[in-house]
Formats: C-alpha cells, sequence, structure tokens
C-alpha cells in the first residue's frame, strides 16, 4: 500500500485517515 500523502495522491477514503474531501 502506497499511502504517504494523502493530500497529494488521489485514494479513497477506505484505507486513509486524512481525506482532503
Amino acid at each position: 500500500m502506497k499511502v504517504r500523502n494523502p493530500e497529494q495522491i488521489s485514494i479513497p477514503a477506505s484505507n486513509t485517515t486524512k481525506d482532503p474531501g
């Protein structure tokens, strides 16, 4: 899983705590 900058990448709010929206 590549989760470093959820703000930079576009990932669904499924495996991330910091979701831009």
